[in-house]
């Protein structure tokens, strides 16, 4: 069956050394986009605006539209503290239901507080503590057990093919503390190790923050120390950071092909670059599915509807949409 792909809006960044590089962040602290004067308001508390956070932004705003909601967007900028303000605003804002990325995913039971009686729906990036959701609090997004060992079992079927058992790598890593963070690092690594694969790390985790310029800078570092690292793969926890270490790479004269990459997203340039042999996979995160089903959960809620055929038996008030392996033969299809 063939893949599908949403292609991320790109913009270029000025500036000698860095042009090139595609992102998606707006600064505006609230966008509104209106269907019609009377329509019922959706609330999308934004965590920030990054290159996926943007087109997630994107597709609950068409999401909201196609069920004939006015979607108000509020941007939390990567603060928590902020969030809260935003929160509160997204209450005030008069929505139907909040939808919300959380900019940390411990202070979810505090911004339900924050929330009142609104139906809330967290998207993308599960709270830890999911004894909070119930029939008016619900988490739609993508298991993050499946991501990162999709990661590890590519590389790992890549160096057995080669016989290297004995591996280092690099690791990108994305916000700090969040569950997506942890669980891409550490199920890649497993994965890797379960495959057959002696992996260490050649460094300390490059905390990038899911930023590709972050990831660039950082990694350019690297490579020109007194010192280098040397390393056999690059783990990224999304595309953004490893198309930026691929960037780096090449203004410092290596060949990316000469290494397998692994990121998470598939975004339309870490496509590219997986075409071109610089990434050897992606994992697809469905921007459009998670919208999509967030949207419509949010609309039940409202409507007092049942979410029951939405939920899987083994997680109740979970909604998931599936992440997909994306490889060069995928792309070929």
């Amino acid at each position: 069956m063939k893949k599908r792909f949403v292609v991320c809006m790109a913009a270029v960044l000025a500036g000698g050394l860095i042009a090139g590089f595609a992102q998606t962040e707006m600064t505006e602290e609230s966008t509104e986009v209106s269907v019609s004067s009377d329509a019922p308001t959706l609330a999308y508390v934004v965590a920030e605006r990054d290159e996926f956070m943007g087109l997630l932004e994107e597709e609950v705003i068409k999401a909201g539209a196609a069920m004939g909601y006015d979607v108000q967007s509020f941007d939390s900028s990567g603060s928590s503290d902020k969030q809260y303000e935003m929160m509160e605003n997204a209450v005030n804002s008069g929505a139907e239901a909040i939808i919300v990325t959380v900019t940390d995913s411990s202070i979810a039971p505090t911004l339900l507080e924050s929330a009142g009686d609104a139906n809330v729906v967290f998207i993308n990036r599960m709270p830890d503590d999911t004894s909070i959701l119930n029939d008016h609090v619900v988490y739609v997004g993508s298991n993050e057990d499946e991501a990162g060992t999709m990661q590890g079992e590519a590389l790992a079927e890549y160096f057995n093919e080669k016989g290297q058992t004995d591996v280092r790598y690099l690791m990108l890593e994305g916000t700090g503390g969040l569950n997506h963070t942890i669980r891409r690092t550490e199920d890649s690594v497993a994965a890797l190790k379960a495959g057959g694969i002696n992996a260490e790390p050649a460094c300390d985790p490059i905390m990038a923050d899911f930023k590709r310029v972050s990831a660039y800078d950082q990694v350019t570092q690297l490579l020109s120390s007194d010192d280098p690292v040397e390393f056999d793969c690059i783990i990224s926890n999304n595309d953004a950071m490893a198309c930026g270490a691929i960037m780096a790479m090449e203004d410092a004269g290596l060949d990316p092909t000469s290494i397998p990459i692994v990121g998470i997203d598939a975004l339309a340039d870490a496509r590219q670059n997986i075409i071109d042999g610089k990434m050897l996979m992606s994992v697809y995160q469905s921007a459009e599915g998670q919208a999509q089903n967030a949207v419509e959960a949010a609309d039940r809620m409202i409507k007092g509807e049942s979410l029951d055929d939405m939920f899987s038996e083994e997680d109740p008030y979970i909604v998931w949409v599936p992440f997909e392996p994306v490889t060069a033969a995928d792309l070929a299809e």
